[in-house]
């Protein structure tokens, strides 16, 4: 379900594209439906409209992360991984989880890559509260404070 999050903050849930499926159907088929729900939505909205897709961690992939820019000329901010590679724009790389700043003070990349692949985002955003049971870590495509914790 994708539902709409206003500019003045989170609303009441208003789903705005839907789609139901067995969970039999799912296995092997999720990015696809994933893929069917964001076209749907794309075709929905005029041209002009920006469009940022919020997603949790389920959605964290760089396949995805390019139709949503490439194809449907959405922005994005999605929850990832602590496992995954993430490459600084000065060329280090480490997992995600480990680029947390000290204490688990949030830290900013701009301009980063992730994934073995090195699929470039516009920023990744490391972070791990004590009240967490693991870090978050966020990919954007903007370089601007979107991505802050």
């Amino acid at each position: 379900m994708l539902s709409l999050v206003s500019s003045h903050g989170w609303s009441p849930v208003l789903p705005l594209v839907w789609l139901t499926v067995d969970t039999a159907m799912l296995k092997n088929h999720r990015n696809a439906y994933e893929y069917r729900v964001l076209l749907q939505l794309a075709e929905a909205l005029p041209a002009n409209d920006k469009v940022l897709i919020v997603a949790d961690r389920g959605f964290g992939d760089q396949k995805l992360y390019q139709v949503l820019t490439e194809e449907l000329k959405f922005d994005y901010l999605t929850r990832f991984r602590g496992n995954i590679a993430v490459t600084s724009a000065e060329g280090g790389t480490r997992p995600a989880a480990d680029w947390v700043g000290l204490g688990g003070r949030s830290r900013t990349l701009r301009s980063a890559f992730v994934t073995a692949d090195g699929y470039q985002v516009g920023t990744v955003v490391c972070v791990h509260a004590k009240d967490m049971k693991e870090p978050w870590c966020r990919a954007a495509t903007t370089t601007t404070d979107t991505a802050g914790s």
